[in-house]
């Protein structure tokens, strides 16, 4: 049987990690989890990326904004 999908093949550079790569560039899923000490304590924030990797702690919710911000603004390579 000589089906359309059989025909066309993608390019030999667009493999499962290039498009990985391509799909975290557009595309990111971050888990927080937000708590505080007390009620007059700051918040404090852990992220966990569901595809694997340690969970990142931060100390205010200015620096988690940063560190989300700077995630969003690297690529990875």
């Amino acid at each position: 049987m000589n089906t359309l999908s059989a025909q066309i093949q993608p390019p030999a550079y667009f493999n499962a990690a290039f498009a990985e790569r391509a799909y975290r560039r557009n595309y990111r899923t971050v888990m927080v989890r937000f708590w505080r000490e007390s009620e007059d304590a700051p918040w404090r924030a852990t992220t966990l990326d569901p595809a694997g990797g340690a969970p990142q702690h931060h100390a205010s919710v200015t620096e988690l904004f940063t560190n989300l911000w700077d995630m969003l603004n690297t690529v990875e390579q």
